[in-house]
Parts: C-alpha cells; structure tokens; sequence
C-alpha cells in the first residue's frame, strides 16, 4: 500500500505529501510525524484510515472532498488540525479529537453532513471560524474550559444542533456563530464574555431562552427570527433599562425615563420614524 503514497523528510520530519491509491481502507505506516497538505484530497473511495500516534500535524485539506470516509480516529499527539482538514467528508459520523490539539482550523469539520457527534478537548483554545459549519446531523457540542474564543460562522447552520454548553474562559463569540441552528432552544453565555459578533444567534427559530452577562453589547440583530426576541413585549423592546429595539411604525417615538442605553440597530429600518 505504501506504494500508492508519496512521502518527503522536511527539517527531520517524515511528511505523507500524497496518496495515489483508491483503497477503501489506509494504514499509513508508523515514523510518518505529518500528513501532508491535500494528502488525500478527493480521494472518494476511501472509508476508513488508520493514523500511526507518530503524526502530530495533520495539514490543510488533508482529507478534504474524502466524501466516503466514514471512520477515523486522530491520535493522541496530533496538536493541530489544519484548515479545511475534513471538510465536505459528508459521511464522517463521529471524530474524537484527542487531548493535545491546541488549535481546530478554518472550516476543518465544514459540511459533514452526517457528524452528530464531536469531542473537543481541553487544550484547545480557539475553535476556527467555520469549523463546523453546516454540520446538519451535529446535535450537541460540549466546548471545553481553555477556549476562549468560538469564530465566525463556527457552527452556523448546524441544524440539528439543540444544546451547547459555553464555558467561562470564553471572551468572544464571533460573528453568526450560531446563527441558523433552528434546533437551539436555550442558551447560557457566561460571564466574561465582552463581545457577541454580528448575528451570532441570527434565525435561530426555537432560541426560547437566552442568558446574557452585564455588560455585553447586544442588539436584536444577534437574535433576530429567534422566539426569545419576539417575546419581549411592547413596540418598544427594553431589557435591563436599554432599548433593544423600536418595531412600531410611529412617525414619532418618545423613549421613557430611565433608559441608560439604545442599543445597535434599535431603530434599524424605520422608514416612518421622523
């Protein structure tokens, strides 16, 4: 089978830079410390692949387009997940990512449409933007303490998505990270946060309940198409002595005493308000 792989020595490093087979199933061989960038890309036969523990990278696109692989265990010692590494592997059902990895790149898991389930371990400490992006059959996601920020459009659009729990250590949710993960019913972001992005929880359809710590800057527009916006009363929408949003259509609006802030977008779109 080693045949069908290509390999190179970088600085001491044994690097798999390329598969050429069309086996169902890989073992690549023991001393490989890094699999190569688009080692396997494209590679549609392929189901299963069995990683040695001597790898500690496993690069850009590795296994990107494997639409077939259904089975794969990282091992421990792997410390990073490169960019793209599993993106639109559409079978992939399950990964373990193992205690080590400090780091999950932009759009590594993006469209496994059949991942329902992801172990992140403590050590990571940044969740890429895009990672698990359009994971449509990704159910519950537990995010461990050390993380500190969950990027841009991490989990957008995992649809079947009903509950995360966010931990303290976690300063910034980044832009849509949520945002259309029409399963999510309740959120609780804790305290420490300074900064929920544009959108982060944007068509969210069943988000009932959110918990947000003093001090965040929010707008509706983070919750916007979510039942928890639209259960707040009145044209005026206030929470906390702020003006979180004005759905009237009055040429002439009158904000009460009290308030000490209006909030982003609060008047977003009101084409009578004179």
């Amino acid at each position: 089978m080693t045949d069908n792989m290509r390999f190179d020595l970088q600085d001491g490093k044994r690097v798999l830079l390329k598969y050429t087979g069309d086996d169902h199933h890989v073992v690549i061989p023991p001393g490989v410390t890094e699999i190569g960038g688009s080692a396997f890309t494209g590679c549609e036969s392929l189901n299963s692949v069995v990683i040695p523990g001597s790898v500690r990278k496993i690069g850009s696109s590795a296994f990107s387009g494997c639409y077939n692989l259904v089975s794969v265990v990282i091992p421990p010692g792997v410390t990073e997940i490169g960019d793209r590494a599993f993106e639109d592997c559409s079978d992939l059902e399950s990964v373990v990512i193992p205690p080590g990895v400090t780091r999950i790149g932009v759009e590594a898991f993006a469209n496994c449409d059949s991942l329902q389930s992801v172990v992140i371990p403590e050590g990571v400490t940044r969740i890429g933007n895009w990672a698990f992006s359009s994971c449509s059959s990704l159910q519950s996601v537990v995010i461990p303490a050390g993380v500190t920020e969950i990027g841009s459009w991490a989990f957008y659009c995992c649809s079947s998505l009903q509950s995360v729990v966010i931990p303290t250590g976690v300063t910034r949710i980044g832009d849509k990270a949520f945002s259309c993960c029409s399963s999510l019913q309740s959120v609780v972001i804790p305290e420490g946060v300074t900064e929920i992005g544009d959108a982060a929880f944007d068509g969210c359809a069943n988000l009932q309940s959110v918990v947000i710590p003093q001090g965040v800057e929010e707008n509706w527009i983070m919750f916007r198409g979510t039942p928890y916006l639209n259960q707040i009363p009145g044209e005026l929408q206030i929470i906390d002595h702020k003006i979180l949003r004005y759905r009237g259509t009055a040429s002439e609006v009158v904000i009460p005493p009290g308030m000490n802030a209006i909030g982003g977008f609060a008047f977003f779109g009101c084409s009578s308000l004179q």
